[in-house]
């Protein structure tokens, strides 16, 4: 064994060793790669998510175009469209909202009760709308996704 005289003899050689190299490159670039990792993870769920509430809400307005007016049973089929572990989802569906359109005057709100007049054509639409809350590793932004869906009965 050699003990070095010189001080700086010392940082010469450790410059000169090439041992350790990689785990301090990889020290350097593991927390960015990490980061990009979560990331990419956070983003896939959320896409994920909100495809799988579009669905759902899909499901409910197909409900809807057989029965307008079972709000009740549209967030049925909108929650059973849902996964079965997404329990704390809120779906929520409006009442039926008719207007009587006319090609001369537009567009009137009217009960859906109502018949409209002559000349003018009935319309009725439900909204439905279905949110979930995700937890993301990394980017807070991502923790709300909702899907809202509106369909015309006839």
């Amino acid at each position: 064994m050699t003990i070095l005289t010189r001080p700086g003899a010392t940082v010469r050689a450790m410059l000169r060793d090439g041992r350790g190299i990689a785990a301090a490159e990889f020290a350097l670039i593991a927390p960015v790669m990490l980061t990009m990792l979560f990331g990419v993870y956070d983003l896939g769920n959320a896409i994920q998510q909100r495809l799988q509430l579009e669905q759902a809400v899909r499901a409910g307005g197909q409900f809807a175009l057989s029965w307008p007016d079972q709000t009740g049973g549209i967030a049925g089929a909108i929650k059973a469209a849902l996964p079965a572990t997404w329990a704390d989802a809120t779906i929520a569906v409006g009442a039926p909202v008719c207007y009587c359109k006319s090609s001369t005057n537009g567009t009137t709100a009217s009960p859906c009760t109502d018949t409209c007049a002559a000349g003018t054509t009935k319309q009725t639409f439900v909204t439905m709308t279905a949110s979930n809350n995700a937890s993301p590793f990394l980017f807070t932004a991502l923790t709300g996704n909702s899907a809202t869906y509106v369909v015309e009965v006839q």
